[in-house]
């Protein structure tokens, strides 16, 4: 509590700190919302950090900002994804991870599909089919070749599994 001319106020970091990005991390995801068992989001990594190293997946190097987005695949459907780079240098990759958040961390991560065999300007899609018997909540992480970060367009679709 500080008080000065007879006025006083507290002071609490939690609330004044600023907040982080939606998607820095794992731990604190963008949700992602289907309308219709479909979505797509146009995003960036630019000004993101690479506080994962999702590329342990495919076996490539994912040096750059990452962004966490977060779905939950419901029992027997199948999750489709494809990150489409917006700009033709941009050389973006798309790992999926079981949650919890702390799976995001292991090495190398325990993935349920990866995808990051186009090069500049290509897209690259993934697909994963629920075969549990329980919906599974899963980590959509959009990573980059370079140290800096561009922008994409994420199209994510869950239908039941053909």
């Amino acid at each position: 509590t500080r008080c000065a001319s007879n006025v006083c106020s507290v002071m609490d970091a939690g609330v004044d700190a600023p907040m982080g990005l939606a998607g820095e991390a794992c731990a604190a995801p963008q949700a992602i919302t289907l309308v219709g068992g479909a979505a797509s989001i146009s995003a960036t990594t630019a000004g993101y950090t690479n506080d994962h190293q999702p590329g342990g997946c495919a076996g490539v190097n994912s040096a750059g900002p990452d962004r966490v987005h977060a779905i939950s695949v419901p029992a027997g459907q199948r999750l489709t994804a494809s990150v489409v780079p917006t700009a033709g240098t941009y050389d973006p990759g798309i790992f999926v991870i079981a949650a919890p958040a702390a799976n995001c961390d292991t090495d190398p991560p325990v993935c349920l599909a990866s995808n990051d065999a186009g090069g500049d300007g290509a897209t690259d899609a993934i697909t994963y089919n629920n075969t549990t018997a329980a919906a599974v909540d899963a980590f959509i992480i959009i990573d980059g070749f370079r140290l800096a970060g561009d922008a994409y367009t994420l199209n994510v679709a869950v239908a039941p599994i053909p």
